[in-house]
């Protein structure tokens, strides 16, 4: 057809120019389009695809396919000749829906909010709502097949829904993330290597299953937790980490494990392994924890400064 030539009813489109839409025999198959000036004249012939603008264009009437529809209704001519719809988000392909710009993700991405993501994985968008997934403190958050989880950094442990250091926490102690409870009075529960254990507070020290104060304990005495032996008659007492014994009855002394009357004992006069020594002709005795001598009969005692005392015969005058 002459470029030159008149539509027919070219009068009934003299205020635009103008489209004439004629039927397309099959869906696969192109329409061919016609433009008019406003004066009739025909000025551009195109070729139409029905199926690249999706369906029959809603300007035209009955099973008419237009190729305005091709113009406007591609990504890269959305709405009008010229209006291409920005890029798409990776994973994606830009869509014109409607006249209006859009796009879609590529299996298996889905699309959330601006973005396409793999629900079944992606910590940010998970599942059908794309959850943004969180973590307790030490941990990361999952996404597992479209469900939010979390797992725990190194060398933190998962215990219910916290991160744990399994080694060292009391509140989450070992493979089963147990609660450590039990402490003797004067100490608190630890964890030492996943095991459940104690330690003592200030001031105490561990002596077996127990906490002590070992500087004044007589059960639980000094470094070694020693257990101070009491005497016969008598109490073991514990002083500066060091074991004593004392006696139940005033002027008596522990001696051997014994509570002994130091204050008239020979052999342990005034303290303990104090012997008082005997003497010639006379003998020996304890008197309020100190040492004397008597003498024999017949004989009388003299106190000398060097050698100590003698009995000598009531016949004989003591030496200068």
């Amino acid at each position: 057809m002459p470029m030159t030539q008149r539509h027919p009813r070219a009068a009934f489109h003299i205020l635009r120019i103008s489209y004439l839409c004629l039927p397309a025999i099959a869906s696969a198959q192109p329409a061919t389009g016609y433009q008019y000036d406003n004066t009739g004249n025909l000025t551009a012939i195109f070729s139409c695809d029905r199926n690249s603008c999706g369906g029959i264009d809603a300007g035209c009437p009955g099973s008419l396919d237009c190729c305005a529809c091709v113009c406007a209704n591609t990504p890269d001519n959305c709405g009008a000749c010229g209006s291409p719809c920005p890029a798409a988000p990776d994973g994606g392909y830009r869509t014109c829906v409607s006249l209006q710009c859009g796009f879609a993700c590529n299996p298996p991405l889905t699309v959330c909010r601006n973005l396409c993501a793999n629900t079944s994985v992606d910590p940010n968008n998970c599942g059908p709502n794309c959850t943004q997934c969180s973590a307790p403190n030490g941990g990361y958050p999952l996404c597992n097949t479209g469900t939010c989880d979390f797992a725990c950094n190194q060398p933190l442990s998962r215990c219910g829904n916290v991160c744990a250091n399994t080694s060292n926490d009391p509140n989450h102690c070992g493979a089963n993330c147990t609660v450590c409870s039990s402490a003797p009075t004067g100490g608190y529960p630890t964890c030492n290597n996943g095991t459940c254990d104690f330690a003592c507070n200030p001031g105490l020290s561990r002596c077996g299953n127990i906490c002590a104060n070992t500087s004044n304990d007589p059960n639980h005495c000094g470094a070694n937790c020693t257990q101070c032996p009491a005497p016969s008659g008598g109490y073991a007492y514990c002083a500066f980490g060091l074991c004593g014994q004392a006696c139940n009855l005033a002027g008596y002394g522990a001696c051997n494990n014994v509570c002994i009357d130091v204050t008239s004992d020979l052999n342990n006069c005034g303290s303990c392994g104090h012997v008082c020594p005997g003497i010639a002709n006379g003998y020996p005795y304890c008197i309020n924890s100190a040492c004397g001598h008597n003498c024999n009969p017949g004989y009388h005692l003299c106190h000398r400064d060097v050698g100590g005392d003698i009995c000598i015969s009531n016949s004989q005058t003591c030496p200068n």
